[in-house]
Order: C-alpha cells, then structure tokens, then sequence
C-alpha cells in the first residue's frame, strides 16, 4: 500500500468503493438515501463550498469532477462521516440515472479510467450487477491512509474553524502521535494558552466526535492485527503497523490506540503492564505466564513450560495454559532466552539466579571444571534444598546435562570451552562464600591432591574449631565437594590419580582399626539398663550409637539426658532400629575427644538417661540407686 494517500485521490476514484467501507452494497440502501436526499449538514456544507444554491447541480457537478478528498475534509462542519455520506448519494444517484456521469467521462483524470469504465457498465446494466461486482475488489487496489491521517480527519471536523490552530496539541491530547499524551500544561504551552484553554477546546470537539463508528478502513484494519498480534511490547505495536502501512509513527502506546479508536467512533481497551500492550483479559493471562516464567527461572535456574502452566493454573484454573499460548506469552516478554522448544531462562539481577549462583561458587573452587562435575555438583545442592524447603522447592532439580551444557552457551556469567568445560567469566572471590566454607576449603587446599578420607578431615575441620555437624553437612551437601571414592572427599575440580584415591583408603582403614572400640553394657542390679564406651572418630562426629544395650526396654523411646555431673538436660536421645542418636550436643558441650569414654544409665520409669564422660576409670557398671 505504497503511493499517494486517500486524501490526495479525486472524488470519483472512491465512489465506488463505498460498499467496502461500508460492509453493505448500495443498491441495498438505495431506498433510504440518494443524493439529493443527503442529510441536511453534508448538503449545506457543499453548497456552500459550490458558490451557494444558485450555482445548485451544474455547480456541485463541477466540483465533484475536480475536488480532492483532502478538499472536502478542509471544508468546515464536513467530516469523514459526511464524506462517506455523500459517496454513498454519489452511488445511489448513478444506480438511479439521476446523474448521467457518462457525458462527462473524459473530464474525469485519466488516473481514474478503470473507475469510469465500470460507472459507464453499470448505468447500461439497469440491475446494477457490474456495481455490485466492482465493490468485491481487493481493498489493496485503494491508496493506504494510516490511522493518524484518518483519526485527524475526524478530528479536523470537530474542531471545525479552529482546526488549524489546535490540530497539533488537541491531536496529541488525544493520542493521534503515537507516543505518550502531553498533560494539559504541555498542551498549553505548544500554542501559548492555559491549561483551562485547552481543557475547553478538547471538551467541545469530544463532545463534536461521532458515538458510532465512521468509516476509517485504515482503523479497521489496524484492529484486526492488533487483534492476532498482541499482546506484544509497544515497539513491535509500531513496528507490525508500519510493516501493515498503517502508520508513519515510531510508536503507539495503548492510551494513544485507544483514543485513535474512540475519535472514529470505536471503543477498545487496550492496557499496558509488564512492558507489554495488550486487551485487558489476555494480558492479565500473559502477565500472569511471564511472571511465573521468571519467578521460575530464578527459583530453579531454568523454566519449563510444564512448571509454568502448572504454577499458573494452580492460582487461575480458567487459564488458557496450552503450549502454544505460553510460549506466545513469553515470546512477547523481554529479556526471554531459549534453551529448545520448551524450556528457557530469563535476564536476571546478578545473584538472583540459583543455577548461576550455585555454578559460580563451584568455579569460586576450581575452575575451569567439566560440565558433568558441575552437573554433579549442582544435583547434590538442589537436592539438599528440595529436602530442606518444607516443600517449597519440591521440584528443584539439577537440570539435563544437554540443557545445562545450553545454559552455560547462553548466559553471559560463563565461558563454555570446546572440551565442554565451564569458566566463570567474573570469578567469584572465595570470600564470599563465606567463613566456614573458606576454612574448609583452605584446609583441603592444602593436601598434595585436594583430597582426605573423611575422618581425618572432620579431625582437622575439629582442630580449627569448626563445627563436627555442619562440616558433616557440608560433606554431605556441598555443591563445591565431590566423592572421590569410598570414604575420600575433596574438593570438585581437583585432578586425583587412582593410587592416590587407593593410598589414602587403605591408610583409613588402618587407622580405623587402631582405634579402641572397647565397650561395656548391663542392666544394674534394679534393672536400669546401662553403657560405657570409648569414643572413635565416627561417634564423636556423628553423635551416633550402635543401638546395643537395653534393646528389650529402650526400642522405640526418646529418653531426657540429662548430665550427671550438672544435672543439666542436655538433649533428647531416640532409640529405633539399629542406632541411638542425639549425642552430639552433649559430647561438642563436653569438649569430648576420641578415646574418652561416655557411660549413661537409662531410668525407663522417668524417660531419663544419664551421663558422663570421662578416662578409663568408667568403663565399668555405674552406681545403682
């Protein structure tokens, strides 16, 4: 629809296209109107413009063979409804025979034969059938106008004398430029007049603009693609009217589409929200889709359809969550990323993203690592915070390696290198991993190979202070750490030749047996049930018992311990299965150390076990009261 605009176009050149406009043919309203039947406004205003009654017919004939659409809009009180109002009498009177335009064909600009050959056909088919036929031509053959231009049109007429003057600011005031709406002061100020002023002038020509719609095919159309492209961001509103020939403008707000709509007498309700424009009801859908998405993709590093439809179904059951339409919701969003079809991740604030957060406190250790130990250590971390969440978190995950190996291609925070391995483009300092991780990482740091057998380890983590319970943690949990075999941890990234996995096991095992496991258990002589032990490694840093005495009466209960020396409670100890547990408050409290030896004697009436915790001098039956 490139080339000269309707306005520009001779009157005769839009004749017979008033069925197109107008959704009806017009032998259909041939009955009602004709032109000399035109409503009383439009007849005047022409008259007036053709040298007033005495010129009457031959005036107006003359006119219309040389006038300009544009001509007519500058006529005052002569709109866009008045002009379709006058090609639809123009129609009638040739269907009629009340003008004979045949004679006057070759007046007619020689741009408009094909439009005179077919007035010619269908004043010699008294059925009008070649009308009829001519108005079912492709709306394309007719010079674009774009939205602006006719919304203007409309609202020139309603200005009436005073259109040149508030043309510019009253147009902006009602949206006709596309971007946003001047307040009334920036109004004023562009034509030198208060606010008030321009609060009257908008006011007398809204009340002047049509309650039903006028014709403005260019609105219409306008419409109909808004209606199969949004919701979409307000750049690609402007962008898919432009592509349309619809506009000439770089943008459209929802406030400017709507009031283009309302001066040609439509009502839409266009809103924006999310840096998205959009109807009201769809939008409230995508927003909710787009919203999940990215809760998602922070929450769990990576967002998958199926959890978005299922987080927003769980709030909106009516939703429409079918594939097609959350993708089409979060095509339509900023700052989406795509992994394959059905998963993607979305820009984030730095630290707001849980898969990068963990991956970067993995490079924080080592770094470049492969991507199956990131996988790895990703998996072990996620777990633990599924477990941990109360259910928060219950679908946290370590993602597929392939889309993890996608992730890390596409996120800025990482360099992915050709023998699959992963980089952090701005290492995170250790420090920041904070002070225990920090020791414990030091102190693997420091072994020829970054690896120990674990008992040894939670000695050494044991000598600096460190908690036995969260370096047990730690062990168990932490994405930084790996298991390099049975009973081997280091940390994740290191290079551990197989001899020296094999050498630190055996020298574990022979340390194991060193130990002495020397223990005592009875029932006193009134049938409290009792223990004497020395304490290893495994039970100084678990806080873990063989559940080996006392099994008839003790099997199933949770005993108050309290210490025998303060008589403080110092914890509750559980009896089921094979193991007791809850020790390690009591033993940490009594600065315990392998090779001490912990007695307790169980009162089954109270729900008390007693202890202590002394030299070899306790291995032997407690006293009996």
């Amino acid at each position: 629809m490139v080339g000269r605009g309707l306005g520009d176009m001779p009157i005769l050149g839009t004749g017979r296209l008033t069925a197109m406009f107008a959704g009806t043919t017009a032998r259909e309203v041939a009955a009602a109107q004709s032109l000399l039947t035109l409503r009383t406004r439009t007849r005047r205003a022409l008259l007036r413009q053709c040298g007033g009654p005495v010129h009457g017919p031959l005036g107006l004939r003359q006119f219309l063979l040389t006038a300009k659409v544009q001509t007519l809009l500058s006529i005052s009180n002569f709109g866009t409804l008045s002009l379709f109002d006058l090609l639809i009498g123009l129609e009638i009177g040739l269907e009629e025979g009340i003008l004979n335009w045949g004679k006057v064909v070759d007046e007619v600009d020689s741009s408009l034969s094909t439009s005179a050959t077919v007035v010619e056909s269908s004043n010699a088919q008294s059925n009008g059938s070649g009308r009829v036929s001519a108005a079912d031509e492709p709306l394309e053959q007719v010079p674009q106008m774009t939205i602006e231009a006719e919304a203007e049109a409309v609202l020139n007429a309603a200005l009436g004398r005073q259109n040149l003057k508030w043309r510019e600011p009253i147009g902006r005031r009602f949206g006709l430029h596309g971007g946003a709406i001047p307040t009334l002061e920036q109004a004023g100020e562009a034509v030198g007049v208060t606010r008030e002023r321009v609060r009257q002038v908008q006011r007398k020509a809204s009340d002047r603009l049509p309650t039903k719609p006028v014709a403005a095919p260019a609105v219409d159309q306008a419409l109909e693609l808004l209606a199969i492209t949004l919701p979409c961001r307000r750049i690609e509103v402007a962008d898919a009217l432009r592509a349309a020939g619809l506009t000439d403008h770089d943008e459209w707000t929802a406030e400017a589409l709507n009031a283009v709509a309302r001066v040609t007498g439509r009502t839409i309700e266009l809103v924006e929200a999310g840096g998205l424009v959009g109807y009201r009801p769809d939008l409230n859908v995508v927003t909710e889709v787009v919203a999940s998405a990215k809760a998602l993709s922070n929450a769990l590093g990576i967002a998958s359809i199926g959890a978005v439809a299922k987080r927003v179904l769980a709030r909106d059951p009516d939703a429409d969550c079918s594939a097609g339409s959350i993708i089409s919701a979060l095509d339509s969003a900023s700052g989406v990323h795509w992994l394959d079809p059905t998963h993607c991740w979305f820009d984030h604030a730095s630290g707001r993203n849980r898969l990068v957060n963990t991956s970067l406190r993995i490079l924080a250790v080592n770094s470049p690592q492969s991507l199956s130990d990131m996988h790895e250590g990703i998996g072990r971390h996620f777990s633990f915070r599924a477990a941990s969440s109360g259910g928060r978190l219950a679908d946290l995950a370590a993602p597929e390696i392939d889309l993890l190996r996608s992730f890390y291609m596409s996120h800025p925070a990482f360099s992915f290198l050709d023998d699959d391995h992963v980089a952090a483009v701005s290492p995170m300092a250790l420090a920041d991993l904070g002070d225990e991780k920090q020791a414990l990482v030091a102190i693997l740091r420091a072994q020829p190979h970054q690896v120990m057998d674990r008992l040894s380890l939670l000695a050494a983590c044991e000598e600096i202070g460190m908690s036995p319970s969260s370096v047990t943690l730690w062990i168990t949990y932490d994405e930084s750490l790996k298991r390099f075999g049975p009973n081997i941890w280091g940390l994740r990234g290191a290079n551990v030749p197989a001899d020296v996995i094999s050498q630190l096991q055996s020298e574990a095992r022979e340390t194991h047996k060193s130990f002495d496991r020397r223990k005592l258990i009875g029932v006193t002589p009134s049938g409290r049930p009792w223990m004497a032990r020395k304490l290893t490694p495994t039970i100084l840093y678990s806080g873990v018992l063989p559940f080996d005495w006392g099994r008839e009466q003790l099997a199933d209960r949770t005993l108050t311990m309290i210490d025998m020396l303060t008589g403080d409670q110092v914890g509750r100890s559980r009896f089921s299965d094979n193991f007791n547990w809850g020790y390690s408050g009591y033993l940490r409290r009594s600065a315990a150390r392998t090779g001490d030896v912990l007695r307790g004697i169980a009162d089954v009436d109270e729900d008390t076990c007693y202890l202590e915790l002394g030299g070899d001098e306790l291995l032997s039956e407690p006293f009996d009261w």
